[in-house]
């Protein structure tokens, strides 16, 4: 099998946020467009699908932010989502608990449309629900049993650079705390062996169904541009008008190109503004005067 990942660092970075989320929500439609143009020229079986099948959403411990909700929410109306914790050994078994409580709730509450598995494919892994993060002491073994939750998702995972041979596996990422050893592919600990079969493995049928139907959506629309395409809620991140976020978002770009003469520009800007004032002050006073 071979499969692509795109990344996205530093997303919500920018003044503009909404900007941003356009843009990766154009490049998932560049690449709908892109099958578009290999079934008119009937070289889908010989070039590879160019189609996003999945998006993979990390949310930081602890906190859902307000802009999370927003992306999530329009992302899930173009590509299946799914909503991944990340660092979930920095929290408690109560903690992750409360957290993916609270994920699905303001899934609910905001109508975010999360991809689930099916029922068969959850089973063919053994995940009837998610696995809270429970950590591994060598001395004696799981600090706690294993239980499950309702439902996927969101998952749990946990990720690191350190790596140990474990039982004649040679990549086996571990986190060493003092208390013990969290293991990223120990199903107590994390669900990465969990979610990596579904998306590989057994729920990969389940994926690429709903890729489909979205795919079947957009392909309606681009045959009917009379009809209105599918709405997207509109974000609004704060009162002030989208010109104001545009230039903001140029002077960003141009400060990390040049920050130098960014700042000149800035301040001769700005004396010649003084200058101006002042000379009209002048000239309002002589006729006062």
């Amino acid at each position: 099998m071979h499969y692509s990942i795109q990344d996205t660092p530093g997303y919500g970075d920018s003044f503009d946020i909404k900007r941003r989320l356009d843009d990766i929500i154009a490049f998932v439609t560049k690449q709908q467009g892109r099958y578009l143009n290999l079934e008119k020229s009937l070289a889908t079986e010989s070039e590879p699908d160019p189609r996003v099948d999945v998006c993979l959403y990390f949310i930081p411990p602890h906190r859902l932010k307000e802009v999370d909700v927003e992306f999530m929410k329009q992302l899930g109306a173009v590509v299946p989502l799914i909503p991944i914790i990340a660092k979930a050994d920095s929290m408690t078994t109560e903690e992750l608990d409360s957290f993916r409580e609270v994920i699905s709730t303001q899934a609910n509450q905001h109508s975010i449309s999360f991809f689930k598995f099916t029922e068969a494919a959850l089973t063919s892994v053994g995940a009837t629900g998610a696995i809270p993060a429970v950590l591994y002491d060598e001395a004696e073994g799981p600090s706690a049993p294993a239980r499950s939750l309702t439902s996927f998702p969101p998952f749990a995972v946990v990720s690191s650079e350190m790596s140990i041979n474990s039982n004649g596996v040679a990549f086996w990422p571990v986190r060493r705390y003092q208390w013990g050893t969290c293991e990223a592919f120990n199903r107590q600990h994390s669900d990465c062996s969990i979610l990596k079969r579904l998306l590989l493995e057994e729920g990969f049928h389940d994926v690429k169904v709903v890729t489909k139907e979205i795919y079947a959506r957009f392909k309606r629309e681009k045959m009917n541009p009379t009809q209105p395409a599918s709405a997207r809620s509109q974000v609004c991140f704060c009162d002030r008008p989208r010109s104001t976020w545009r230039w903001m978002d140029l002077f960003q770009r141009a400060y990390q190109s040049d920050p130098i003469c960014t700042m000149c520009a800035v301040l001769l800007g700005f004396f010649l503004l003084v200058g101006i004032g002042t000379m009209a002050a002048i000239i309002v006073i002589k006729q006062w005067f």
